[in-house]
């Protein structure tokens, strides 16, 4: 982070005082192809964090609701992800049922 410009960093700043944002900011470094920058330049993403900081700010949630809420929104993801690439896997390779046999995921 702090090698990235000025800019990226004044854009992320704000929301470093919470613990919930301040994570999900440094999970932005753990990209292999380091593009933090990117992130910190996307408006949707500084949208996203500001409207984040907002409901924290006034006491809509709790920073560990917050977490919570989005740990279960990350689980339902890769579960759907899973079963997208299941069904993709199957109408690529056939049904098993039928004797086709399926590749691994």
């Amino acid at each position: 982070m702090l090698q990235s410009d000025v800019e990226a960093q004044q854009n992320l700043a704000p929301f470093l005082k919470h613990r919930v944002l301040r994570a999900i900011v440094k999970s932005f470094t753990n990209s292999r192809t380091d593009d933090f920058e990117t992130w910190a330049k996307n408006q949707q993403v500084i949208d996203t964090l500001k409207e984040a900081q907002r409901l924290l700010d006034n006491g809509y949630i709790s920073e560990q609701d917050m977490e919570h809420s989005l740990l279960a929104h990350l689980q339902v993801s890769r579960s759907e992800y899973h079963s997208i690439a299941e069904q993709t896997c199957l109408l690529a390779h056939g049904d098993a049922a039928h004797g086709d046999a399926l590749l691994p995921i």
